[in-house]
C-alpha cells in the first residue's frame, strides 16, 4: 500500500505541475520561464501544506501515553465498580 501511494502521489504531482507549467505558456522562452516559476509555486505550496499535515499527527509517544491513560482509567473504573458491589 505505502508503495502504491507513493507512485500514485508522485503520478499525480507530475501531471499537476505539468498542467500548470503548460497552462502558463510554452510559446516564448519568457513564457517557458513564466510556466516555470508558476509550477514551482505550486509545488512549494502542496508541500508546504503536507508539512503542516505532518506536524499535525501526533507522534507515537504521545499515542501510547494516551493510550495507557485510557487503560487506567478503565482498570480504576472496574476496580471502583467491584469495589461498590
Amino acid at each position: 500500500m505505502n508503495n502504491t501511494a507513493r507512485e500514485v502521489g508522485g503520478v499525480f504531482g507530475v501531471a499537476v505541475l505539468a498542467s500548470v507549467f503548460s497552462a502558463v505558456g510554452l510559446s516564448t522562452p519568457l513564457a517557458f520561464v513564466d510556466g516555470m516559476v508558476a509550477a514551482v509555486w505550486v509545488g512549494a505550496a502542496i508541500v508546504g501544506t503536507g508539512v503542516f499535515a505532518a506536524l499535525a499527527i501526533p507522534g507515537r509517544r504521545a499515542v501510547v501515553q494516551q493510550s495507557l491513560a485510557f487503560a487506567a482509567i478503565d482498570s480504576y473504573e472496574e476496580a471502583e465498580v467491584e469495589l461498590a458491589s
